[in-house]
């Protein structure tokens, strides 16, 4: 499968996710190392992505946090989208579904969503598409 970002992608994860602010140290580590093995494989399940079961453990622990959340003010990214928002020829576009699932398990951890009311389980999937392109005339 192929990557959509330039370089290795600890160096890509190192650059979107440094300088985020979870409160503890660990969590800021552990975000770069799962932005990692998702970039280097994209489209791979979670369980799938890490060799130990410890690693993929890790990962749903990270995202079951309450700090690990995608608040402009702790996420670099979504600054970085902004910026590049900003550039003539370069557009951001992002979308944030709700996405139903059963129960929650401890392999999957969900929590309501919508009003509540529905009585709905799942998880928010914010997803980023950012887009440059040339002012040069097709040829």
């Amino acid at each position: 499968m192929s990557r959509l970002h330039a370089g290795e992608p600890l160096e890509w994860a190192t650059s979107q996710f440094s300088g985020i602010d979870l409160g503890d140290a660990r969590l800021e580590k552990r975000t770069i190392h799962v932005a990692a093995a998702m970039a280097g494989r994209p489209g791979v399940s979670i369980p799938r992505l890490f060799v130990k079961w410890g690693e993929t453990k890790a990962a749903y622990n990270l995202f079951a946090h309450p700090s690990a959340t995608p608040r402009p003010s702790n996420t670099p990214i979504v600054s970085k989208s902004a910026r590049l928002s900003a550039h003539p020829g370069s557009s951001c576009c992002w979308k944030t579904p709700r996405t139903a699932r059963g129960r929650a398990t401890s392999r999957c951890p969900v929590g309501p969503i919508g009003t509540g009311a529905e009585g709905l389980q799942g998880f928010q999937l914010h997803t980023t598409l950012a887009v440059a392109w040339s002012h040069e005339p097709w040829q």
